[in-house]
């Protein structure tokens, strides 16, 4: 039987808005988190609307964990709060930032799960060192994915 060959893949073949996506994400990560305003400007503003934010939730997502604390991702906020109207998929995306970052910081802070949504939990139960958190993840989790993803991290500690 023949072998294929590997078909080669152009920029003519990949679909506008996976090319819009691919530009505004490396002009995001070009340029340093303290000066990235601009380029998170011309992607949330560009005419695709749904690249342009996926764009720029990706650079949020990458922000956020590169701020070790609640406090340094809320300075990094503030520098951007113009571009995150409380409508917005971003200002919720920060939302859930901040919620993890407090709850990281805080371990012995009651969990009250009836507040945190399924992704917060889900990075909980991946990231959290706090076995009363785990615990809690893992007895009442959200999801059938949460509760063994928090007893298998709780083991672990």
């Amino acid at each position: 039987m023949p072998v294929r060959q590997a078909e080669r893949v152009t920029d003519e073949d990949v679909p506008p808005d996976v090319a819009t996506y691919q530009h505004h994400l490396q002009q995001l990560r070009s340029v340093d988190t303290d000066h990235d305003h601009a380029a998170l400007t011309a992607a949330l503003n560009d005419p695709d609307q749904l690249a342009g934010d996926a764009a720029a939730v990706d650079h949020l997502d990458r922000v956020a964990a590169q701020h070790s604390s609640a406090a340094s991702f809320t300075a990094w906020l503030r520098q951007h709060e113009d571009l995150f109207p409380a409508d917005s998929y971003c200002h919720h995306r920060a939302q859930q930032w901040l919620t993890l970052k407090h709850l990281q910081q805080n371990p012995q802070t009651p969990l009250s799960l009836a507040e945190l949504d399924d992704w917060t939990q889900r990075q909980l139960s991946h990231h959290s060192d706090s076995p009363p958190h785990l615990r809690a993840l893992a007895d009442s989790g959200r999801t059938r994915r949460i509760r063994p993803l928090a007893q298998a991290r709780l083991g672990q500690l």
